[in-house]
This record gives structure tokens, C-alpha cells and sequence, in this order.
């Protein structure tokens, strides 16, 4: 058990290179995956409305937090109007256990929703032992902000990893960052760098688009996103 806690709290490390100093302070290393990686490797896609929570130690003695949600906009995988429960590792407030224990089993960079709240997310399968996490942790889920066509998501890197492409390496990109703080120009994003909320129909597009199997172009989906914060 600590050999998996300690693997769980080791998150984000050399990505605040990647993403040039814009994710929020206290992440540590992750994998960072973009949008099409989030659909690729994703076993559901939908967008839901968090109904309850609850917390405990299952019939293996593990902690959990189970999620359930009531999916209000089905992209792939369920249905809409399903009720669909997340079972994830790790528990949402510590846990007495009796003679003055406690336990604490938080997993950093895990999300834990709000009752109440809309989300957008890219689910991972299901384990052996029914767990199950959104794919990339905080970047594959995402926050629901808004009303109608007006709605606006934003997940934990405030959406920076969306587009960016992961075949270039942390050293091309460390290389490219520091030639760009040389030039006496203003330094702006990448085109390819996308932060802050970005419209959930847009998004959404982009996604169904890439379940289709459509490829991403990704000059087009920066722009039908719109670029943030110091664009």
C-alpha cells in the first residue's frame, strides 16, 4: 500500500517546463497527454452531472471514493440520461479506524467532484478490482461552467496540455522556450498552447471529431478554441 501511495503522490515534474511555467503550483510527474491522447484512450466520453459520493475501505481493505453521475450529454460509450458510478482509489476525507488510527489515503492529482456540478469525462476501463480514474487524472476531467451555448470547460492544467504536441521531447521543447526568452521581441504562446476555459460546444466538436476517427488539425483547433492569458 504505500509503495502504490507513493506512486500516486509523485505528480507532475518536468511538464512545468512543457507547459513554460503556466500549471498551478504543487504538481510534482505525469504523463502529459493531449486531446487526442485523452480520446484514444479513453473506454467512455461523456458529460455528466455528479449525483453523490461516498468513501470508505472496499471487501479488499483499499480506499475508495465512488462517484455517481448522471450523464447529460453521451459522446462515447454510455448513454445519455445512464447513471454511470466512478469508483476511484484513494479516499476523499481520512477515515477513523478505531484505537486513535487514522487513515489517510489522498491521491495527488486525483480529481474529486462536487455533487451538483457538471464534468466532462474521459474515462479510463474499469480494473480488475472495479476502479477506474479519468485518463491523465486532472487533465481528463473537466470542469462545466455556464449555461447552454455559452458553457465553458477548464480542467486541472487549465486546459494548457490540450494541444500540445507530445512527439516533441522535454529537451526540444526546453530548447525552444529558452530561444523564444532570448529574442527581444514580447514573448507570446505557442500557437499550439491553449489556457484558460475554452467553449464546450467547440470542444466537444473537436472530440466527437476524433471518435469518428477525423484527424486533428491542430492550427484549426487552436483557433476554433481561442487562445488565453497572454495570447
Amino acid at each position: 500500500m504505500k509503495k502504490l501511495l507513493r506512486l500516486g503522490t509523485r505528480f507532475l515534474g518536468l511538464w512545468a517546463i512543457i507547459a513554460f511555467s503556466m500549471i498551478p503550483s504543487g504538481a510534482t510527474s505525469l504523463r502529459v497527454m493531449n486531446l487526442e491522447d485523452l480520446v484514444g484512450h479513453s473506454q467512455r466520453i461523456f458529460s455528466a452531472v455528479c449525483q453523490n459520493v461516498s468513501s470508505g475501505l472496499d471487501e479488499n481493505n483499499l480506499p475508495y471514493t465512488s462517484y455517481s453521475f448522471l450523464v447529460t450529454d453521451s459522446i462515447h460509450g454510455v448513454a445519455n440520461q445512464q447513471v454511470v458510478v466512478i469508483k476511484q482509489f484513494g479516499l476523499s476525507e481520512p477515515i477513523q479506524l478505531g484505537n486513535g488510527v487514522t487513515r489517510v489515503s489522498r491521491i495527488e492529482g486525483m480529481p474529486a467532484y462536487v455533487p451538483g456540478q457538471e464534468y466532462l469525462l474521459f474515462l479510463n476501463q474499469e480494473s480488475r478490482l472495479g476502479f477506474s480514474s479519468p485518463i491523465g487524472l486532472i487533465q481528463g476531467a473537466f470542469r462545466v461552467r455556464g449555461q447552454g451555448s455559452s458553457r465553458t470547460v477548464i480542467n486541472g492544467l487549465r486546459n494548457a496540455n490540450l494541444l500540445i504536441d507530445t512527439r516533441k521531447s522535454i529537451q526540444q521543447r526546453y530548447r525552444e522556450r529558452q530561444q523564444n526568452l532570448s529574442r527581444s521581441a514580447p514573448v507570446s504562446l505557442p500557437d499550439e498552447v491553449v489556457r484558460g476555459p475554452v467553449s464546450y460546444d467547440n470542444l466537444t466538436r473537436l472530440v466527437r471529431g476524433l471518435v469518428a476517427g477525423e484527424p486533428l488539425d491542430r492550427p484549426a483547433a487552436s483557433r476554433l478554441l481561442g487562445r488565453r492569458e497572454g495570447q
